[in-house]
């Protein structure tokens, strides 16, 4: 019985130090970060035609997913809808 407490107490000491828990609240991005993130969204712009949504993409291949992940927000949100 003692042998199995200690593997136990052993097992979830491994478990801790492997997967710590965060507390997202405390999580927050660095102000240089953040004006990363602006300066990637000034390089492209997205406008609308005849109903149609035409987007401008410029930078490298990372900025211009980030732009268009931001840019389609609420359309992306709406096509995950329909698999749910």
């Amino acid at each position: 019985m003692r042998k199995q407490l200690v593997k136990l107490v052993a097992c979830l000491t491994l478990i801790s130090i492997l997967f710590p828990v965060t507390n997202c609240s405390q999580i927050s991005r660095s102000d240089s970060e953040l004006k990363s993130n602006i300066d990637i969204l000034k390089k492209g712009w997205i406008k609308e035609e005849n109903d149609v949504k035409v987007m401008f993409l410029n930078g490298t291949h990372y900025e211009m997913g980030y732009q268009h992940g931001y840019f389609l927000k609420e359309e992306i949100r709406q096509n995950l809808r329909a698999f749910s």
